[in-house]
């Protein structure tokens, strides 16, 4: 008969074991050749303890929600066990997002909060004179709704994909996808040996991009050498980084628009209206 044992228990009993191999440091490794090729996360013992920590207490609260749902009035359910400031870095691998009522209750309070409410006979406000401080309310909506949005639109899409009828909408077919051959080595021989066609004409070669070409100074496999990489990386250069919108506490290197000025115009001479007319 097998004695089941707690998290917590499962956990000491680990680490414990770790601690008597002399363990110090841990180091994930992760390896995505198709992505972004090998990447690693370093740690010391006692981080990984107390993230494993922070796991089972998060895993015991979202036990007690999925019990207590349905059981509690949800107002009650959703002040005790949902995220009261829900953001788009904390919430935007949650699959309850599209549903989340403290998502919805979030935007709908930020939506309306610091705006004014333009009477049926008043003129609406020029958006070009909106004051900064509504702009900046505006803005700090966006994140969160911007995820919101793609949630709810791959939420709509997984339920029609699984059967499941969604008022107003159904899946309707799309462009096709780009043509291809479908042997390419029958077509690469009729190309060159029976129509004779030049190499340029049926190849299409194109440098690797830096990026591309680090990697072949990695690994067992390296086929370019340090000394070979510091030369070409004297012909690499890239595109100035680019102005966007972030909040201050996130920015790192600031940048400040260029005072506008005249230069480069020069004046036009006043004309007559008799040069108008001829």
């Amino acid at each position: 008969m097998t004695t089941m044992i707690s998290p917590a228990e499962y956990r000491q009993r680990v680490f414990t074991w770790a601690r008597e191999q002399g363990l110090q440091t841990i180091r994930l490794i992760i390896h995505q050749p198709k992505v972004a090729g090998t990447t690693e996360w370093e740690c010391t013992l006692g981080d990984l303890e107390d993230f494993a920590v922070m796991l089972e207490r998060n895993a015991a609260r979202t036990v007690a929600a999925e019990k207590a749902y349905g059981t509690i009035p949800l107002a009650v359910w959703s002040d005790k066990f949902l995220n009261p400031t829900p953001n788009d870095d904390e919430c935007a691998f949650c699959r309850a997002m599209p549903t989340c009522p403290s998502v919805q209750g979030n935007l709908q309070k930020s939506a309306a909060a610091d705006f004014d409410v333009v009477a049926d006979d008043e003129m609406a406000p020029d958006p070009a004179l909106l004051p900064p401080v509504k702009l900046s309310t505006a803005m700090k909506i966006v994140p969160l709704m911007e995820a919101w949005c793609k949630a709810v639109r791959a939420e709509v899409e997984r339920n029609l994909l699984a059967g499941r009828e969604i008022p107003d909408y159904g899946l309707g077919l799309g462009r096709q996808g780009n043509r291809k051959w479908k042997d390419e080595e029958a077509v690469e021989t009729m190309l060159r040996k029976t129509m004779r066609l030049k190499i340029e004409d049926v190849y299409s070669f194109k440098l690797r991009s830096p990026t591309q070409i680090e990697k072949l100074t990695k690994g067992k496999d390296a086929v370019v050498g340090p000394m070979q990489w510091e030369k070409l990386c004297a012909n690499v250069v890239r595109e100035e980084a680019k102005p966007s919108v972030m909040l201050k506490s996130q920015i790192k290197t600031p940048w400040v628009p260029p005072l506008l000025s005249n230069d480069g115009f020069s004046a036009t001479p006043e004309t007559s209206g008799d040069d108008l007319a001829g």
